[in-house]
């Protein structure tokens, strides 16, 4: 049940795609029009401009994203001292581990409902 509900239901929203959907007439009362939608995104320049920004950011991001951690993890594993190793395997990871924990509690907070 929970599975259809996440996969099958959000596709009934790709209908919007193919209408111009207006949200006071909802699915049924929206007008069709086809790939109109998609004729006026391939038109537009900016369209463009964004998909070519994404290209450039995902390659750089592929270069140089992927190889770093792959080196830190080479050279923290030639560190022969286990203790000095265990230490900056901290140092390294503690930071991620802090945005999850401020995130989490930033949520929390936004979400507690306030004493009367």
């Amino acid at each position: 049940m929970l599975h259809r509900r996440f996969t099958y239901v959000p596709m009934a929203g790709s209908v919007m795609a193919f209408q111009s959907y207006s949200v006071y007439t909802g699915f049924t009362g929206s007008p069709w029009v086809g790939l109109a939608n998609f004729e006026a995104l391939l038109g537009d320049p900016l369209f463009w401009q964004a998909f070519e920004n994404t290209l450039v950011i995902s390659a750089v991001q592929l270069v140089l994203y992927f190889p770093v951690p792959v080196a830190l993890a080479i050279l923290l594993n030639s560190i022969l001292s286990s203790r000095i190793r265990s230490v900056i395997q901290s140092i390294v990871y503690l930071p991620h581990f802090f945005s999850w924990v401020r995130s989490s509690r930033c949520s929390s907070r936004c979400s507690a409902v306030p004493a009367r």
